[in-house]
């Protein structure tokens, strides 16, 4: 073999082993890009999504942490609940409700307003100045009533939050009850007070029941119609 060929099998040896060397440094680099892609799908509720990139990552070369991480998914399905959506907020909330009937819409009660977020959409997509508000009450999909100090109920739009009534109610209100369908809204004061108020507002009953303040924190129980408390 003369000194040619010699060091052309060579250079061609040595391009096939840099060859082999480039093709494991990506399999690599994408397992490892799957890994960690996994770990954030998981941590977002995509648990479909989070089980495909671990398989891969593990059938691309078999590892301890990419076993643990399909292990980690698996647990996570056999769970009732999984994480659909993050809402980032720079407070806490003193409450949090959804719309009745619906998932689309989250409301946010803070210490001097009210935020109206939907699933997947960054920032608020409504914010109303209502201040120390409480016991949120779903109406229906489109409304929602709160305690609001010193006002007494406001019932407000969804996702709006326009106020379209308010119900005035003397006391310390401390149970909100809405009927079945919707159109009437039931309070109960921490002196047995009780109300039924409609859609506009309106006072359309009320009642007092003996010995609430004696029995501890009461409760109310607003029939489906509206009509009947208990």
């Amino acid at each position: 073999m003369s000194v040619f060929a010699l060091r052309a099998r060579r250079a061609e040896e040595a391009a096939r082993q840099e060859a082999a060397r480039a093709r494991d440094q990506a399999r690599a680099t994408q397992q490892l890009a799957d890994y960690h892609e996994s770990q954030f799908e998981l941590g977002n509720g995509r648990v479909r999504r989070a089980f495909a990139l671990a398989t891969r990552a593990f059938e691309s070369g078999p590892a301890w942490e990419y076993g643990r991480q399909i292990g980690a998914i698996v647990d996570s399905a056999r769970s009732g609940w999984h994480l659909v959506g993050r809402i980032d907020v720079a407070a806490s909330p003193v409450w949090i409700a959804f719309a009745r009937g619906s998932r689309a819409c989250v409301v946010l009660g803070f210490t001097d307003r009210v935020e109206v977020h939907r699933l997947g959409v960054e920032g608020p997509v409504a914010t109303a100045a209502i201040a120390g508000s409480s016991l949120p009450c779903p109406l229906d999909r489109d409304a929602l009533a709160a305690v609001v100090p010193g006002t007494g109920i406001q019932i407000v739009t969804l996702p709006g939050l326009e106020v379209t009534a308010t119900c005035a109610m003397p006391g310390d209100v401390t149970v909100l009850r809405a009927s079945g369908d919707g159109t009437r809204l039931a309070a109960l004061t921490s002196a047995g007070e009780a109300a039924v108020f409609d859609r506009e507002g309106r006072k359309v009953a009320g009642q007092r029941f003996r010995g609430a303040s004696r029995s501890g924190t009461p409760g109310l129980a607003v029939s489906p119609s509206g009509r009947r408390l208990g």
